[in-house]
């Protein structure tokens, strides 16, 4: 699966200004022509865009696996507690330095989220 599996049509803006040079009698002999690119604003608002959006697709994905390790963890932790197993503290201890270990990665994927308060245009 890949984040940027995105089409993007991007057309190209500019502005265009022809100023004529006249001579003594004001008859036009050359034209000065200036052409300024605008397209580099877009390409930065779209690639901003597009980081926010791979960013939320990326949060979503880690908060979905992570909740599901969660899920796991709690079932297994209940089936080692009801087991007749003699030294359990052991396993618990890794289970809750796993649930440790998912929480921290959960703190960290918030953290993505706060990329979209970046202002849309530069």
């Amino acid at each position: 699966m890949t984040l940027l599996s995105r089409k993007i049509i991007l057309v190209l803006s500019g502005k265009v200004q022809v100023l004529p040079l006249f001579t003594l009698f004001h008859i036009p002999h050359s034209f000065v022509i200036k052409i300024q690119n605008l397209t580099k604003k877009k390409l930065k608002v779209i690639r901003s865009k597009i980081c926010v959006d791979s960013l939320k697709k990326l949060h979503m994905i880690l908060k979905l696996h992570s909740l599901t390790i969660q899920l796991n963890l709690t079932a297994l932790k209940r089936r080692i507690s009801e087991s007749p197993i003699a030294d359990k503290s052991p396993l618990n201890d890794d289970i809750e330095m796993i649930h440790e270990e998912i929480r921290q990665i959960s703190e960290l994927t918030k953290s993505f989220l706060k990329i979209q308060q970046f202002p849309e245009e530069p």
